[in-house]
């Protein structure tokens, strides 16, 4: 793969993390009137009706060209679901017993475990350059995140559960997404995350018609692009993409969620918590651009140095 074509997927990846970020406005807007069950229910749901056409037309054309893959599609598909359902649940507990931002600095951890974790697994090598990416995002995520808040609380083992959950949702797409039905995939994973959230919303959310009807936007916008868009999104690219890269992209998330929180709040109060923007945050969100930007370098260029530098020694 050229370096143009790893830029190309990473700009649309990054456009995915964007439309993540800009869903924390809708989240938020709609957690003062159903709770995260609900919301996971009606925008698995969502998705899976507005990419259920897709996925028939994708099927058809691989069919007749014989490339599906049914266990790639499926297993990869259902395996996606379940990490990201028990991610999404293990988050939702810890962000109730911790701040916002140190929830997301934890969930954050899949930066480091991606790599790790892709190694030990799939002996996939990390470039000095990504390692240097890593350790920058984590410092920039920090800042972004911590504020002043170090404490560490119960709640913070669940979030770095999730971390793994994530991180297990990352992997599970690398590995199965080059040979399934993208179209499918992305189907049957909102799906299963859309059933399982259903399950729990009848026990422990009973839906109210008034509430629903004051969140229908918001469920409309992560239904369609949230989960139906940006994870679809996130299968696309990550055909082309090494995990660790994907991981470190995806992550800008926190960093855009920030900026349209602090924008959209200027023109409409969608939370009753004050959404600003800090020194630290500003230079947090400065350092995790500045990470992406560094893991799109070629590796080689850092190679050689190295190699020049070694060779002078002689």
């Amino acid at each position: 793969m050229t370096k143009n074509t790893q830029i190309k997927y990473s700009l649309i990846l990054l456009l995915g993390a964007f439309i993540w970020g800009l869903a924390f406005v809708f989240q938020s807007s709609c957690s003062k009137y159903i709770g995260p069950y609900t919301v996971n229910a009606f925008r698995g749901i969502i998705a899976v009706v507005f990419l259920a056409p897709f996925s028939i037309v994708s099927l058809i054309k691989e069919r007749k060209i014989k490339k599906i893959d049914k266990k790639a599609t499926i297993l990869g598909g259902v395996l996606s679901g379940l990490f990201l359902f028990g991610a999404s649940i293990f988050q939702q507990i810890g962000i109730s017993t911790t701040s916002t931002g140190k929830s997301a600095f934890i969930t954050a951890f899949y930066i480091v475990l991606v790599p790790i974790f892709a190694y030990l697994l799939f002996k996939k090598k990390i470039g000095f350059n990504i390692i240097i990416a890593i350790v920058i995002a984590m410092i920039g995520m920090g800042l972004l995140c911590f504020g002043n808040d170090f404490s560490l609380s119960k709640g913070d083992l669940f979030l770095f559960i999730g971390a793994l959950l994530f991180t297990a949702q990352i992997l599970t797409i690398d590995y199965f997404s080059p040979k399934a039905n993208l179209f499918t995939f992305s189907l049957i994973q909102n799906a299963i995350v859309g059933v399982l959230s259903t399950i729990l919303m009848f026990i422990f959310e009973p839906p109210v018609a008034e509430n629903l009807k004051n969140s229908i936007i918001s469920l409309l916008f992560l239904g369609l692009f949230s989960s139906g868009i940006a994870y679809t999104i996130q299968i696309s690219t990550q055909k082309y993409l090494n995990p660790t890269i994907a991981s470190l992209i995806m992550s800008l998330e926190s960093v855009f969620s920030l900026l349209c929180g602090v924008i959209i709040y200027k023109f409409y109060k969608f939370s009753d918590v004050p959404q600003n923007l800090t020194i630290p945050e500003i230079i947090g969100c400065i350092v995790m651009f500045i990470a992406i930007i560094l893991s799109q370098l070629p590796s080689s260029w850092f190679e050689f140095k190295k190699k020049k530098k070694d060779k002078g020694n002689t």
